[in-house]
């Protein structure tokens, strides 16, 4: 895998690069941006052609040759894709929902609920990321489900009718269908309610087109409402008996093979073989319902949420872009039985926070903080930053007033430096680049990934976001952390692509200055799960540049998380609450 190159100060080209080789690059560049403009699988080739323009410069910022020329290409293109449609998914799990005009929702085998529609979430009253247990299902139906989630975890496939529980109270019908991700390691279970108007047209279509009688018509009409041969059997005043013999003969009829069969073609009819409306993306909710709005003294918006006990002591975190505000029910609990009240920042532009481009985001997250504090009269509290966001909690712990106990910093991660920025895998160290030097690159490749995240989904950002992280993306495909952490993508994404770049900013100036002057306590955490390193590089982040951090002052101390590599919340759950849970107690005021 090629890395970034030292960013040498001098503006000059590599020994052995022409003007040619230049122009080449360029129009290679270009070339990869049009294309994916309508081919949103070009993403990872134009950002290999940046790497590749890049590596053959030695540059502190965009003044080379051709850079003028790119940006009016840019510009062009800019323009152009103001213009597009969205696209339209094709990963399976997103393909599942947007296919249909009905109520649809994909849950997994730990009954969290993965994604879901517009129509979903009104008509089955759930948010994605929410656990929802068995509840969606008619009572009778239970048992039925479970047998179906072991069958499908076996054989790959399947598809079954189960009533379900619509709008409250009522009784509903659903077809339940077996996804099998290639992104994922375990089955999702694909739930779309049939639910089409019964008419009198359709009856007579019925009749017409397969000699159906009245009492056969009678039957379709209560299959479709959700009832069983039982219940159908009452209504109608016959025997359960007498009412198989007539699913029998539409059966036969209408050359279903199974009740599923029939139902989809009296779906098909009721909605008149109407096409599905055309998708379009949710934006993030949060399921726990806990989501709190303020402003902020420049009139824009800050949304936070909580986990734990909610008069517990105080604690606040600010998530990672690879997170997000949902954790396993372990965290919760451990939190609760500590008494501790974790108060989750939503960083600028994440959530419902509004983002303003003209402030530094360093010092924007600063601001927030102590905006929040102040709001909720929060004194002498610890502070939590996962990965960039303990850069504005280090620098915040220099000022003598600052508002918080200590700083916990969760992450193998520090600043771009040069030094540093070879080590990082090649998508990393491209758009760090471009976000320092090139913002005009930046804001167009930002909305061509907004383009791919939308066809392809959550884990197509959490698959490159956790390449050269094997135990982080093990934990995004599986059962228990997919959910999460694809809420987690929503949540960071729904605004836009800038938070994802501010990032990247903040890392662009050494803060090494910030820790020899800390006022506070600084724990870092470092997960013992080491990434896949670069050939030819030292680990990213290896125990001589710990010792170096650590001698910058004494108040930094290290610590290792046994069995986690960056998403300690989802594989230390219970370790690392009561981790937490032993600092507030340490520091609090």
């Amino acid at each position: 895998m090629r890395h970034m190159p030292y960013a040498d100060p001098v503006p000059v080209f590599l020994s052995g690069s022409s003007m040619t080789e230049s122009i080449d690059r360029d129009f290679r560049i270009l070339a990869e941006s049009f294309r994916a403009a309508s081919d949103v699988a070009a993403w990872d080739a134009l950002v290999r052609a940046w790497c590749d323009k890049i590596l053959d410069l030695q540059i502190p910022d965009a003044r080379f040759e051709g850079g003028e020329r790119l940006a009016e290409h840019y510009a062009e293109l800019r323009e152009m894709l103001s213009q597009l449609f969205r696209a339209t998914s094709q990963a399976p799990i997103e393909h599942a929902v947007e296919r249909t005009g009905s109520a649809a929702m994909v849950v997994d085998t730990a009954h969290r609920v993965v994604l879901l529609n517009a129509s979903a979430r009104t008509r089955f009253g759930v948010e994605q990321g929410q656990l929802v247990g068995e509840s969606w299902l008619a009572p009778d139906d239970v048992d039925v489900w479970r047998q179906f989630v072991r069958h499908a975890a076996r054989a790959n496939s399947g598809r079954i009718l189960l009533r379900v529980i619509v709008d409250g109270d009522r009784v509903g019908i659903a077809e339940v269908a077996a996804i099998h991700s290639p992104a994922h390691s375990h089955a999702s279970f694909a739930v779309t309610v049939i639910d089409h108007p019964w008419s009198a047209e359709v009856e007579a279509m019925l009749e017409r087109a397969f000699g159906l009688t009245g009492a056969e018509l009678d039957i379709c009409r209560l299959l479709m409402d959700g009832h069983s041969p039982r219940t159908m059997a009452a209504m109608r005043g016959v025997s359960e008996r007498t009412v198989r013999v007539q699913l029998s003969a539409i059966f036969q009829k209408t050359n279903s093979a199974s009740q599923v069969a029939l139902v989809r073609l009296l779906a098909l009819l009721a909605a008149h073989l109407a096409p599905s409306p055309n998708a379009k993306d949710l934006s993030w909710t949060d399921p726990s319902g806990r989501t709190k709005r303020m402003r902020r003294p420049d009139g824009r918006i800050l949304s936070h949420n909580w986990i734990g006990a909610p008069d517990g002591k105080p604690a606040i975190l600010l998530p990672w872009l690879a997170g997000g505000t949902l954790f396993p029910p372990v965290f919760e609990a451990e939190l609760l039985r500590a008494n501790i009240c974790l108060h989750m920042l939503h960083r600028p532009g994440t959530g419902y926070s509004e983002h303003d481009p003209k402030i530094a985001p360093v010092d924007d997250h600063q601001a927030m903080v102590r905006e929040f504090c102040a709001a909720e009269g929060l004194s002498g509290v610890l502070a939590i930053g996962h990965h960039a966001a303990s850069i504005p909690l280090a620098e915040l712990a220099t000022q003598a007033d600052c508002p918080l106990s200590a700083i916990l910093c969760l992450g193998r991660f520090t600043a771009y430096v040069p030094e540093r920025i070879t080590k990082l895998h090649f998508m990393s160290g491209t758009l760090t680049w471009l976000a320092i030097n090139a913002p005009w690159a930046v804001e167009v490749i930002g909305k061509l990934a907004t383009r791919a995240l939308e066809q392809n989904g959550p884990d197509w950002y959490l698959d490159r976001v956790f390449a050269a992280l094997p135990g982080d993306l093990a934990t995004a495909r599986s059962a228990e952390g997919a959910a999460m952490l694809r809420n987690g993508v929503l949540f960071n994404f729904h605004q836009g692509t800038e938070a994802f770049f501010d990032d990247l900013r903040m890392r662009a100036s050494d803060f090494t200055g910030s820790l020899a002057k800390l006022q506070r306590p600084f724990h870092w955490w470092i997960g013992d799960i080491s990434p896949t390193p670069i050939a030819g590089q030292r680990p990213y982040f290896d125990a001589t540049e710990e010792a170096q951090i650590a001698s910058l002052n004494p108040r930094i101390r290290f610590d290792t998380i046994c069995g986690a590599s960056e998403l300690f919340f989802y594989q230390q759950p219970e370790a690392t609450a009561a981790r937490i849970a032993e600092l507030v107690e340490r520091y609090s005021r």
